[in-house]
């Protein structure tokens, strides 16, 4: 999930090991566990509730909501529409191009928020809730085209950096700048 993401749920609630973690009960319903290991190092934070629960949801967030906002998860928080409801726990759960260049901030990976599809998936396993709510998780494939009138088809990707001799579909969720500095062209 883009600069931050907003997490209520890891993938460590998703398996067995994650029951034999000790949770402390932070709202009724929510519970956490914070694990922290030196080989790696390894810092995991777990939030586990039931998705079922009408009240309960996870949401992703993008810093200043968009590809390129970065922001501190606090912020984020405080950003959140009052629709949202009152967060409960909120952890960066995402990857993220950090260097310093045009790109910084640019989600590595799958993406989607509030339904909408803010970043093209990676060749990496990623996590993403459904549109019935369910949490997946996966390897998953674009297979975003446009399909030209002679037949031939042009693979593309969602708000990055264009790589030479490749298509990138750049929505209005990117920004107010696509921080080309020379301009798009043709390679």
């Amino acid at each position: 999930m883009a600069g931050l993401g907003l997490l209520l749920w890891t993938a460590a609630a998703l398996c067995g090991a994650a029951e034999a973690i000790g949770y402390k009960e932070v709202s009724p319903g929510v519970a956490y566990a914070h694990i922290s290991r030196i080989e790696g190092p390894q810092s995991i934070h777990v939030v586990k509730f039931d998705y079922h629960r009408p009240d309960l949801r996870l949401l992703s967030t993008l810093g200043r909501r968009t590809v390129f906002g970065l922001t501190s998860l606090r912020k984020e928080i405080a950003a959140l529409p009052a629709a949202a409801g009152r967060p409960i726990a909120g952890i960066n759960g995402d990857f993220f191009i950090i260097k310093r260049d045009p790109y910084q901030g640019d989600p590595k990976g799958l993406q989607i928020l509030e339904g909408e599809l803010v970043s093209s998936p990676g060749s990496a396993a990623c996590f993403w809730m459904d549109p019935e709510g369910s949490p997946r998780t996966g390897i998953v494939r674009s297979q975003c085209k446009v399909l030209w009138p002679n037949g031939t088809e042009t693979p593309f990707r969602i708000n990055e950096q264009r790589k030479a001799n490749s298509a990138t579909l750049l929505t209005p969720r990117l920004g107010s700048s696509t921080r080309t500095p020379t301009g798009w062209t043709s390679s």
